[in-house]
């Protein structure tokens, strides 16, 4: 009863489909080059199926090259993801998509001297959520989920965060929000790592973007910072961030406005 129990399980999470059935695969992102294996455990197959017999599995952050895409495709847990023949070391096979990367990013988040593996997966066109993932050594140190509408053009910048008490493993990570009408707005996510290395979402603002004749612009003030011009230094345990609010049509019509955000010890709090 428990294994008939476990198939019916299986069967609702895997389902596998031919490419002409597929209305969203358009959402997929495709893949090449050099990549990093997202999953626990990245499975290599001898044929792009899932009942195809298991070749090897090598640990997240490992690197492969991609040979080319397949036109087979599957959708586990309302993932869709095409098949890949890769290649790992001197071997070739198989892999689903959803177990690698969209994203890569290789530094030091930890500040430790040595450089993590940051890993993203951006599932935002299809269950509305980023899935990162830090990775040392080959073993997953931390993860986060997070909800999101549709976003896209991934970059990380690792920030300076001594300045705070206790300081911090402080990031951000920029990208496109394709979600604001129209318009795609750069947007900037900042995220640290507290005491047990988890990661956690701190606060998020747009850096620069227009809805014409509308355009605004955000410069934020960390902790350390100098003074350079008319832009303030930074204070203790406070990010500041000094929004600019323009007419396109307009010329004279400027507004400024700014919002500051606590580091508590644990996290952000937005000063009201």
């Amino acid at each position: 009863m428990r294994k008939i129990l476990l198939l019916l399980t299986i069967l609702n999470i895997i389902t596998i489909y031919s490419q002409s059935t597929n209305d969203g695969i358009d959402s997929v992102l495709k893949k090449s080059g050099i990549q990093r294996v997202f999953g626990d455990k990245g499975n290599i197959r001898e044929k792009p199926d899932i009942k195809s017999k298991l070749q090897s599995q090598i640990p997240a952050g490992s690197s492969l090259k991609i040979i080319k895409r397949v036109e087979d495709y599957m959708i586990i847990d309302g993932v869709t993801d095409y098949w890949y023949q890769i290649q790992n070391a001197s071997k070739t096979g198989y892999m689903w998509g959803g177990f690698l990367s969209d994203f890569i990013s290789e530094q030091d988040l930890t500040g430790d001297g040595e450089k993590e593996i940051f890993l993203l997966r951006n599932h935002t066109k299809q269950k509305d959520m980023i899935h990162m993932k830090i990775v040392k050594g080959g073993k997953i140190i931390s993860e986060l989920e997070k909800k999101s509408q549709p976003i896209s053009n991934f970059s990380l910048k690792v920030l300076n965060g001594d300045n705070f008490d206790p300081k911090l493993s402080l990031f951000a990570l920029y990208y496109l929000d394709e979600a604001e009408s129209d318009t795609s707005y750069p947007k900037v996510d900042i995220y640290f790592l507290d005491k047990d290395y988890k990661l956690q979402f701190g606060f998020s603002y747009i850096e620069k973007g227009c809805d014409p004749p509308t355009c605004i612009e955000t410069t934020a003030i960390f902790p350390g910072e100098v003074a350079r011009g008319k832009r303030p230094a930074g204070e203790p345990n406070r990010v500041i961030l000094h929004v600019h609010s323009y007419d396109l049509d307009n010329e004279s019509k400027h507004e400024y406005s700014k919002d500051e955000y606590i580091w508590s010890g644990e996290g952000f709090l937005k000063n009201k």
